[in-house]
């Protein structure tokens, strides 16, 4: 698969992207951001599979990937100008953004400030702010990190970012790969948790008084125990035009347990197709003009979720 990889850098900080062509695409240009414990090598599958119906850009924000670690006083802002230069840089009038997570909030405040540039957004494992009671445990991590007490971190990320494994698709499996992902983390890699972790935690939280009126997607796992379905639709309903779904047999990794799923939901938004033949995952949720556009009878209203095994 033909791609290119290229450096930037704002306010001294290096940052990378890699760009996968597609002179013949039939839609605008997909932007995939990365999240915490990936790098744009993480996104290669997807992109290739995006890339069939458009040029691609995998993008490692300052701070995360194998970018320069960020010190947690440059907010979200300061994560939108980078995405927006990578737009000017590869001359991309407009495009499709999906952001996973960690990658969320920079994704949702770029789509506000730019909505000339964001054709669809898509967003993965989403909340309006953070709980009260992820603090804490927030908190606890970094600590963890300082003290070097890799076991007992290893431990917490599992319990976050996993569920019980007989609950998902591949669980098992899905627990070695982030397993693997916290024991192999360098110092580099410490650094950057530490100072993203503190960016959360002084995050004030996705502004839902003002979002992007451009159609959005938003989903997560049913099992996720970190990004709750609940937070996910919270900010769906708050939108102009969204749309919310779960992944079954999925957890806050639910790309790595029903790939094929995560996928072609991506990929069917972008290009503006139906999303209601896709398997694994509950039936779609309409919200602002994207219920207004629900043909009546085929897709369940708010009240009848529940009989649907919709969870919360």
């Amino acid at each position: 698969m033909n791609r290119r990889d290229c450096e930037l850098r704002l306010d001294g900080f290096r940052y990378f992207y890699r760009v996968y062509p597609n002179p013949a695409g039939r839609i605008e240009p997909i932007v995939l951001l990365t999240g915490a414990f990936q790098t744009l090598d993480a996104w290669t599958k997807l992109a290739g599979y995006v890339n069939r119906t458009a040029p691609v850009i995998v993008v490692d924000l300052p701070g995360l990937g194998t970018a320069d670690p960020l010190p947690a006083r440059y907010g979200v802002d300061f994560l939108a100008s980078a995405l927006l230069k990578v737009m000017e840089a590869e001359r991309v009038p407009r495009a499709n953004l999906a952001a996973p997570s960690y990658s969320v909030p920079a994704a949702y405040r770029f789509a506000q400030s730019r909505p000339d540039i964001v054709n669809r957004l898509v967003l993965v494992g989403t909340m309006k702010e953070m709980p009260l009671h992820y603090v804490r445990p927030l908190e606890q991590s970094i600590l963890l990190l300082r003290e070097g007490r890799m076991d007992a971190f290893e431990a917490m990320m599992l319990q976050r970012l996993s569920a019980d494994e007989r609950l998902t698709e591949k669980g098992a499996l899905v627990k070695r790969v982030l397993r693997s992902a916290v024991r192999n983390f360098s110092a580099e890699n410490r650094r950057r948790y530490e100072q993203n972790a503190i960016r959360l935690l002084s995050h004030s939280g996705l502004d839902l008084t003002a979002g992007p009126g451009m159609p959005t997607l938003i989903f997560a796992g049913e099992h996720d125990n970190l990004t709750k379905p609940g937070y996910g639709r919270e900010v769906a309903a708050a939108l102009p035009d969204a749309a919310f779904t779960t992944i079954r047999r999925a957890d806050h990794l639910c790309h790595l347990h029903q790939f094929s799923t995560c996928a072609r939901l991506i990929s069917d938004f972008f290009s503006g197709r139906s999303l209601e033949s896709v398997r694994a995952c509950s039936p779609m949720e309409y919200f602002g003009r994207a219920a207004d556009a629900a043909v009546p009878g085929q897709i369940p209203g708010v009240d009848g979720l529940a009989a649907h095994g919709v969870p919360a």
